[in-house]
């Protein structure tokens, strides 16, 4: 059974844990929660720095959007 070590935590925006059992990271933001290995959490880090270089500032910050692109179609 995992066991969560709080990495980060605000009401407002979500949180990081890590299992201390199997070391998988969840991460919450908004309705949105990813559970994944350190690879995993690595690569949506780096991919997240990237979109935030890419991200137009001069939106109104109140509008908590991050695009993020699947493989997925639609």
């Amino acid at each position: 059974m995992c066991s969560y070590l709080k990495l980060y935590h605000n009401d407002k925006t979500g949180y990081v844990v890590r299992c201390r059992e199997c070391s998988h990271f969840q991460v919450a933001y908004g309705n949105i929660m990813l559970t994944v290995r350190m690879e995993g959490f690595r690569e949506f880090h780096r991919l997240l720095k990237e979109v935030m270089c890419e991200q137009d500032r001069t939106q109104n910050e109140a509008v908590r959007n991050i695009a993020l692109s699947t493989p997925c179609e639609g």
